[in-house]
């Protein structure tokens, strides 16, 4: 195990990093990529809830480094594409959590951020406005676009207009 930048212990856990091509159908083409995680072995339920929630942030903060690693790399090589990092609402919801993901944008180069796409994920129905306001206000000045993904079956948008996430 090891440490989180708070101090917390983080169980062992194996896992990749893939990216996944975002299709833009306007423009007919791949315009970015969004950074996946894949677990290696399951978590099971074996693990009690603050395991799992450490466990889940050392994927996190792995694929925030990972993703960022990749577009260094290939803006080195001339290549420039928007590399889109999804973030679940329960690792940027949690104080603990974010403090740690929040440090790792931060040590992120200042020439990247215009090249990355957050999104907010796995939304709970009943987020409060200004609580997604809040969060996306913080995650903006990191990236180009905070994006939320909506709960499935969510009836009205409308809900969600005046947030600032990206549309």
């Amino acid at each position: 195990p090891a440490r989180s930048g708070s101090g917390h212990m983080i169980p062992s856990v194996e896992f990749d990093h893939r990216f996944s091509p975002i299709w833009d159908s306007q423009r007919e083409a791949i315009t970015g990529y969004r950074c996946v995680t894949t677990l290696k072995t399951d978590l099971g339920d074996s693990m009690g809830r603050t395991a799992r929630l450490k466990a889940e942030l050392t994927m996190t903060l792995s694929r925030i480094r990972h993703a960022a690693a990749v577009l260094h790399k290939q803006m080195e090589a001339q290549n420039r594409f928007l590399v889109w990092i999804p973030l679940s609402y329960e690792m940027i919801g949690a104080s603990a959590s974010r403090h740690d993901i929040m440090a790792a944008f931060r040590d992120l180069s200042g020439n990247l951020r215009p090249y990355i796409v957050i999104e907010i994920c796995d939304l709970p129905f009943g987020v409060p406005q200004s609580r997604l306001s809040e969060l996306i206000g913080l995650l903006r000045p990191f990236s180009r676009l905070v994006f939320i993904q909506l709960p499935p079956r969510t009836a009205s948008f409308g809900a969600y207009a005046g947030v600032g996430a990206g549309a």
